[in-house]
């Protein structure tokens, strides 16, 4: 992962997502682009779950610190 990429935010990642999402129901892909921003879609959940696995790891951390 390069520098960009560790800097990139849940938000701007899932209104990215949303984005796709919102021209994938107005079909303003072509079957060739729509192919791309599936794969794309994908790789974008992937990311938003592993961010939200690792939030959630570091809450319970912080939570049992207090405790």
């Amino acid at each position: 992962m390069n520098e960009t990429e560790k800097n990139v935010t849940y938000s701007y990642t899932a209104l990215k997502l949303e984005k796709i999402v919102e021209n994938i129901e107005a079909n303003r892909y072509n079957i060739d682009e729509l192919s791309e921003k599936v794969k794309e879609s994908v790789e974008l959940i992937a990311f938003l779950k592993q961010k939200l696995k690792e939030t959630d790891a570091e809450i319970e951390k912080l939570i049992s610190e207090i405790e």
